[in-house]
Formats: C-alpha cells, sequence, structure tokens
C-alpha cells in the first residue's frame, strides 16, 4: 500500500474523509505529520457557542417560568426547542463536512454520542451534552464518565432526577455498567442496588444545570463490587475503572468503530492493556491505533461500510 492511500484511509477513518483537492495536498504527508495534525487541530478546537435560536429559546424559557409555566406558551416553547434542536443537528453535519473545523473530533463526538445513547429535545442541553464530549472526548475516560454523569440531559433521560434516598431509581446505574463502561456479566444488581444509592441527589435545575441535592442523598455504608464504604458517584465510577475489564469493554468498541467489526483480540488485549496503564487516555489510545502498522492491512482497508 503506498503513503498517499494510508492517508486516505486515515482520514475516512479519523474523520469524514478528504476531498480529492485535500487529499492532493496531504497525500505526500508521513503518516506521524498527519496524525500529529489530526491531534493538533482537535486539541485548539473551542466549545460551541450557544446559537443564537438557542440563546433566544432560553431567554424565552425564563420568562415563561416566571409566569408559573402558562401551558400554551410551555407547548410552543416544546415545539420551538425541537424545531431548534433539529437546527443544531444540522449544523453538526456541516461541521463535519467543514475542512476549518477537526474532522477527528467531530468523529469522536459522533462516537461518543452513540456510545452513551442520549436524547434530548431542550437545544440548550443539547449544546451543552456536545461540549461534554468536545471538552473530554479525547481526554480521560473518567472525566468523560464524569461529566456525563452530571449532565442534565443524561440525567433526565435515565431518571436520575428522580434517584433519592427513600427511593432509588437504577435506571442510570444499571446503564453506566451495562452499555457505558464495563459490560455485562461483570457486576451484579446488588451492585445497581448500591451504585444507584450512591448517585442520589443527583438532579438538574430547571435551567438545565447540574445540582447536588443535599436532602435526597444518601449517606449510608454501600458495598460495591466487593468495596465497603460511604461511597457517591464519583466513587462508583473510580470502582468500576479499577477493574481491567472496563479498559477492554471500551477498547473493543473503539476497535469496531475505528477499525473493523471483526475483532482481532489480541491487538484489543494489547490496546486495552496500555489504555488502562495510561490512566484511560483516549487521546494516547487513538494515536496508538492510528500510527500502527496493522491499522493499514489489506484487512481493515475497505472494511467499514458507511
Amino acid at each position: 500500500m503506498t503513503n498517499a492511500q494510508k492517508i486516505r484511509h486515515l482520514y475516512a477513518r479519523a474523520g469524514f474523509g478528504l476531498s480529492f483537492k485535500e487529499w492532493q495536498d496531504k497525500k505526500m504527508m508521513s503518516i506521524d505529520e498527519a496524525v500529529r495534525e489530526l491531534m493538533e487541530a482537535a486539541r485548539q478546537a473551542d466549545l460551541l457557542p450557544q446559537h443564537a435560536l438557542v440563546q433566544k429559546f432560553q431567554n424565552a424559557s425564563s420568562m415563561n417560568q416566571g409566569m408559573k409555566e402558562n401551558r400554551k406558551k410551555a407547548a410552543d416553547l416544546r415545539k420551538q426547542g425541537r424545531m431548534i434542536v433539529g437546527q443544531l443537528n444540522a449544523d453538526w453535519v456541516k461541521r463535519m463536512g467543514d475542512k476549518k473545523e477537526s474532522a477527528l473530533l467531530e468523529k469522536m463526538c459522533l462516537f461518543w454520542h452513540g456510545h452513551f445513547a442520549c436524547t434530548t429535545k431542550n437545544p440548550v442541553m443539547a449544546t451543552n451534552q456536545l461540549n461534554v464530549f468536545r471538552a473530554h472526548g479525547l481526554g480521560t475516560f473518567k472525566d468523560l464518565v464524569l461529566a456525563v454523569a452530571k449532565d442534565p440531559s443524561m440525567i433526565r433521560f435515565l431518571n436520575n432526577q428522580q434517584n433519592r434516598k427513600n427511593s432509588p431509581n437504577e435506571n442510570f446505574t444499571r446503564e453506566l455498567m451495562e452499555l457505558f463502561t464495563i459490560g455485562r456479566g461483570n457486576y451484579s444488581e446488588q451492585d445497581v442496588k448500591e451504585g444507584a444509592r450512591a448517585f442520589t441527589g443527583w438532579s438538574s435545575n430547571r435551567r438545565g444545570v447540574f445540582v447536588f441535592r443535599k436532602r435526597q442523598h444518601d449517606y449510608g455504608q454501600k458495598t460495591f463490587m466487593g468495596k465497603r464504604g460511604n461511597w457517591d458517584g464519583e466513587d462508583i465510577i473510580d470502582i468500576i475503572l479499577e477493574n481491567p475489564r472496563a479498559a477492554e469493554f471500551i477498547t473493543r468498541k473503539i476497535y469496531r468503530y475505528f477499525v473493523n467489526d471483526k475483532l482481532d483480540e489480541n491487538r484489543i488485549q494489547e490496546l486495552s492493556q496500555t489504555f488502562y496503564q495510561s490512566n484511560y487516555d483516549i487521546a494516547a489510545l487513538m494515536e496508538r491505533i492510528f500510527r500502527s502498522d496493522w491499522f493499514y492491512d489489506n484487512s481493515n482497508i475497505g472494511a467499514k461500510i458507511k
């Protein structure tokens, strides 16, 4: 395989492909230079500002709350919110194809958006959640998971605003382990129940801002994954990530998304070990994949069908 073909493959997986002109400009770059350029562009990318329509929606929502929720205006606001979320989606697609934007960061945001499956019809919270992925999508997985756990979109989507000490709601904790961090077979039903107690009081206010409600939190002793203590939500995340199976779970999903649906277990084990030892450094994992000779094997070229 020629270097020019490798560059095309890299940008197809680390981004959304290259136009012919972009490929002509980059095809003489070495893989190291191209990966460095991708990573640097991602590091320099800013958070998304609130769209003018989102700011208008936020102001209107605040006014309506001040009038004690006029029902007709509330219904109109919800309809307006759905329309603005549609506009935000269109804007994101445009960023994905804009060569002035960081292709790698947008690809990572798309990956994490699918991994942390969630939906919201509130454009303020939609923008804020996407900024969580922009801020932490190439940082440490611990910081990313913690930010998602405090994200109002996720809190409301998985009902953690209903998680109170006298009536724990298990939805978020179950999904945290089953889908987001470690996968089935690596936790018990007792872990779900005890973990839910640790996340009691993690809520959000009506403006879509994370709030810790002290009176709703269970401060009692909890036994989670064999460890006993007065755990809170952050402790639960720490205990989960102490298990190397969590690194393996995430690495396997990244490999499937960026490399090949057909998994090479030996490579996954090697990658997951270095991921775990790096304290879950996502950028380091992605660089290791993109710089590896096997990433450019014929078996991985054209193996992902868009």
